[in-house]
């Protein structure tokens, strides 16, 4: 991966003469280009018309969410937010509820392109040969691109760039990223969760007791309604089998009100090497009754409990009971101005247990939002008390993406060992900083297509509202210039998986497909709104090679800077030389022509942290 450490307001906010006639003439024809792909919504019809019929749709549609391209603004009844306005057009998320709602967009004469969203595989990944081996300096790809020669003799290290993470959310509880979230006006991050799995409920009020040792929240006399959000669903803590002692609160801050809000947040993982966890934390009123701005979260406990039910120790083992406390008094308070919310329990310095940082998260199943007030938004903390907002990774895909941008490298990694003996062979211990350390991101979440088109949106600065009750869209997108990216990146996108004319039909021709076009669109500077500085995309050429034609969508976009991937290591023996494409890595033409990729850069195989 290579990061282009470029500051975009600089490029645009001169905007020279020459310049300007090719901007106009790009979003002409990128407009026209939108205007015109109804053409290409062949096969999201067929679905649509298979569904009107049958009322089944495809298992790879996720939770019967479309997006609709329309002519004009349409109150559909299960809309999950208002539209956004493209140039004259309006693009729609609805989620298709019935056959009746399906008809309804077939014989609509306002309705353009219909696109089915679609889950991306993060978890697919690209199998070696038999006789693969690792060389011992396969990970030093810093040496490779001379990425400590940019630091040293161009002073470029990142300051001053925000590089937006459009990937499976990220772990900003992670050490090595310890200072590179971007943080909003308000406190917390400037991080966006459109998959609604991000929120903890804290459905239970406590009032503190006093006992011979000291205060206690009865936590263990009441049941706990978790937001299973990976689900889509809810669950009882004793339906789960969460086994509760009561919290002892000593040297917290005390609620004004008196009124404690209690709960428990999942984050459910969705890979075999990553563990549920269940986080056990506590809402406080410090300063106002009834406005909640503090939250307090026993971590040590919480990861003891993570770590029992994924059979990783035993309840009744040494490391079980070293861990739980049942305790506050050993944790600090989290909140607007200190919203990463992680801890180091052993003292070296590095985070043990993280639950991420405090951000925003589109509440689109309305676990504590009304979207009919314009309320489906989670800002960190509900100031009600009704329970707060995440972001974390469910995959791990996301945060090796950010350590590889900005890792500070504190974290020491042991390298290659085989474990043959008891002693360690062939380790190496090194430090794994990545390429701009001195940036700072904005991590949004996405595990569908829709997700990550809400995703650009956020780092360009839209905010998503709900729907008014009357259904004429009288509230529109927020624009929020705190949030907006200089570069985004998208390590995503396969010429298989995620968007191929056998499955979405709607993407026709790679790079005049709607997301292609959007991202082209997204490009250009003063196109949203005014002063909208444009975003630099980076995307990934995806692992549909390794044939010609094999470029993924959106790195088939014209204004993407495309990454395919080299085996610089040459660890693989019928793979030979160096600086070669991997086999496996997409690559053009486009079917416009285009040459793809833009650029190359190791990615057979390495380490991030």
């Amino acid at each position: 991966m290579i990061m282009l450490l470029v500051n975009t307001a600089s490029i645009y906010s001169a905007q020279p003469t020459s310049l300007k006639p090719q901007i106009d003439y790009y979003e002409d024809e990128i407009q026209k280009s939108l205007n015109s792909v109804e053409a290409l919504s062949i096969q999201g019809i067929q679905i649509l018309e298979d569904f009107s019929e049958t009322g089944v749709l495809p298992d790879y549609i996720k939770n019967n969410q479309f997006m609709i391209y329309t002519s004009s603004p349409i109150p559909f009844q299960n809309s999950i937010i208002a539209p956004l306005k493209i140039g004259s057009d309006y693009l729609h998320f609805v989620e298709i509820s019935s056959q009746g709602v399906a008809r309804n967009i077939l014989y609509d004469e306002r309705v353009k392109l219909v696109l089915p969203d679609q889950l991306v595989n993060f978890t697919s990944s690209v199998s070696l040969p038999s006789n693969g081996q690792l060389t011992p300096n396969s990970y030093v790809i810093k040496d490779i691109v001379q990425t400590e020669r940019v630091w040293d003799e161009f002073n470029v290290t990142g300051d001053g760039v925000t590089i937006g993470i459009i990937d499976s959310g990220v772990d900003l509880g992670l050490s090595d990223l310890d200072g590179s979230a971007k943080l909003l006006s308000s406190g917390i991050t400037a991080s966006f969760d459109a998959t609604g799995a991000g929120i903890g409920i804290s459905n239970v009020t406590l009032q503190s007791e006093t006992r011979p040792d000291g205060q206690y929240l009865p936590v263990s006399t009441r049941n706990y309604t978790i937001w299973l959000g990976e689900e889509q669903r809810y669950a009882k803590s004793n339906e789960i089998g969460l086994l509760l002692q009561d919290l002892k609160i000593d040297g917290i801050q005390t609620s004004v009100s008196g009124n404690y809000k209690v709960g428990f947040m999942a984050q459910q993982s969705l890979v075999a090497n990553i563990a549920d966890q269940f986080f056990l934390f506590v809402l406080v009123d410090s300063e106002i009754s009834g406005f909640y701005d503090t939250v307090y979260v026993d971590l040590d406990t919480s990861l003891a409990i993570s770590l029992s039910r994924a059979g990783n120790i035993l309840e009744s083992g040494r490391f079980y009971l070293s861990l739980v406390d049942w305790s506050l008094e050993d944790e600090e308070p989290f909140g607007f101005d200190n919203p990463i919310i992680a801890r180091d329990l052993d003292g070296d310095g590095i985070n043990d247990v993280s639950m991420g940082g405090l951000s925003t998260t589109l509440d689109r199943y309305s676990v504590i939002t009304n979207p009919l007030i314009g309320d489906i938004l989670v800002e960190g903390i509900d100031t009600s008390g009704a329970g707060l907002a995440t972001i974390y990774d469910p995959v791990g895909h996301g945060t090796l993406s950010a350590s590889a941008a900005v890792s500070k490298g504190q974290s020491d990694i042991l390298l290659f060992d085989d474990k043959a003996t008891e002693e360690i062979e062939n380790a190496t211990t090194v430090n794994l900083p990545g390429s701009a350390p001195g940036a700072q991101i904005v991590a949004t979440k996405g595990l569908s297509l829709a997700d990550f088109v809400l995703g650009w949106l956020w780092v360009a600065g839209y905010k998503p509202v709900g729907i008014d009750p009357e259904g004429v869209f009288g509230i529109d997108w927020d624009i929020n210039r705190e949030q907006v990216v200089d570069i985004a990146s998208n390590s995503w996108g396969d010429a298989g998986l995620v968007i191929s004319d056998d499955v979405i039909g709607a993407n026709s021709l790679k790079g005049q497909d709607f997301y292609s076009l959007f991202l082209d669109y997204l490009s250009l500077p003063n196109i949203l709104y005014n002063d909208y500085p444009g975003i630099i995309f980076v995307a990934s050429s995806g692992n549909g090679g390794p044939g010609y034609g094999t470029i993924a969508t959106p790195g088939a976009a014209s204004m993407a800077i495309t990454v395919g991937a080299t085996t610089s290591f040459h660890f693989i023996e019928n793979n030979l030389g160096k600086n070669d494409v991997a086999w496996f890595s997409g690559r053009g033409p486009t079917p416009y022509g285009a040459i793809k990729p833009d650029i190359l850069a190791p990615g057979h195989a390495g380490f991030v942290n």
